[in-house]
């Protein structure tokens, strides 16, 4: 499937879709990470039917304009982590599930040494490095889980949220306009450390 298929567009549609197969007029919309940007969209393209959101750890970014890769390309800060979640070779790079999903754990978590923990805009501290041993501080039925289901789905899909991102800020510049202004139910919970 291609990129554009995870915009917010077509995200946003699947949620008024389940909405509608469940007969759900309205729902509250909560989103973490890329869900977040999904829940915030929701919200903003259908208030019609998400009457609020909580977005966790990701902040509501106002469509139109340069993206906020954009402004790092600008600043050459070509490092960060998304460039290359978003290379073709990247569903390559994490298709064994068995070292990669163990490895993002590890490094993402507590118990990877701070000197080493996963920076964002440091390929040498990335994602991909094997853990060194099983995360103790995540329930290993989770861990396996997670590596069994990537293993039988691979990584394209998920990648493609991470490719996605150019293609809708160039299609959201005439969305310019719409704003969440003072709604009742709008509130945004940041996750920290």
């Amino acid at each position: 499937m291609e990129a554009e298929a995870y915009t917010p567009y077509q995200t946003v549609g699947d949620l008024v879709a389940i909405l509608d197969t469940a007969g759900v007029a309205t729902a509250s919309v909560v989103g973490h990470d890329f869900g977040a940007h999904i829940a915030w969209n929701a919200a903003m393209m259908r208030p019609d039917r998400f009457t609020a959101v909580c977005g966790m750890s990701v902040q509501f970014r106002q469509p139109g304009g340069p993206s906020f890769l954009d402004k790092l390309r600008a600043a050459g800060k070509d490092q960060f982590y998304w460039f290359e979640m978003m290379r073709a070779e990247s569903d390559q790079a994490w298709a064994n599930a068995a070292v990669s999903v163990p490895g993002m754990m590890y490094w993402t978590s507590g118990e990877a040494p701070e000197a080493s923990r996963w920076n964002p805009f440091d390929p040498s501290r990335g994602l991909l490095r094997p853990a060194p041993v099983v995360p103790r501080t995540i329930d290993s039925t989770y861990i396996n889980d997670a590596v069994a289901a990537f293993t039988r789905t691979g990584f394209h899909g998920p990648l493609n949220y991470y490719r996605a991102v150019d293609a809708f800020t160039r299609n959201s510049e005439p969305s310019q306009g719409p704003k969440f202004g003072n709604h009742p139910c709008f509130w945004q919970a940041h996750l920290t450390g």
